[in-house]
Formats: C-alpha cells, sequence, structure tokens
C-alpha cells in the first residue's frame, strides 16, 4: 500500500527498515529513541552505564557519577546526551585533574 503521506519523491534516499532510517539516515540521532519516536512508543531510558562529571557536586569542582535511570551507590540519574561519557570510572576521574581523589 501507499506510505501514510502518499509516494516519496523519487529523489529521497529510501531504507528498508526504520532502524536502518535511523542509524544511516538520522545518525546524529539515539538509534532507540529515533525508532521509538518513528514507531510513536514511549522508551524508557535506563541510561548507558557510562561515567559522565556532574559539575553540580563537590562544591561545582564536579564528580563522577553513572549514567542510570534509578538509583545505587554512585546512579547520577540519566545524563543529557551532549555530556561525554567515559566507560570507566578512571576514565572520568582522569578528566577531574584538579580534583583530589578520595
Amino acid at each position: 500500500g501507499l506510505p501514510c503521506m502518499g509516494n516519496p519523491e523519487s529523489n529521497l534516499q529510501r531504507f528498508d527498515t526504520v532502524g536502518d532510517c535511523c542509524n544511516g539516515g538520522l545518525g546524529w540521532l539515539d538509534t532507540d529513541k529515533c525508532i521509538a519516536d518513528t514507531n510513536d512508543v514511549a522508551l524508557v531510558d535506563q541510561g548507558s552505564g557510562n561515567w559522565y562529571v556532574d559539575f553540580a557536586l563537590n562544591e561545582s569542582k564536579g564528580q563522577c557519577v553513572k549514567d542510570c535511570a534509578v538509583g545505587g551507590p554512585s546512579c547520577g540519574g540519566l545524563k543529557d546526551q551532549s555530556t561525554v561519557g567515559y566507560a570507566t570510572s578512571a576514565q572520568c576521574c582522569a578528566y577531574l585533574s584538579w580534583v583530589e581523589p578520595g
């Protein structure tokens, strides 16, 4: 059948799946969120599990916390998409060279 908005213009790039479109045509977007938005489904973000610097902590000097949706000893909540994430806490802490370890 026809797509909801009629036939796409012939000069537009086409993809076989929503995932291919999100990855290949909209690569700057988070793939899971792109797919969920396309399918009009709410996405429950659990976080990446990476570490990031929360500059609101430690007297505004920053502290490394984990990107996660719910509590835990190191959970800092979900990071903004533009915030840099680090695979390990050691990598994150190396960024905070002005903060004494503790």
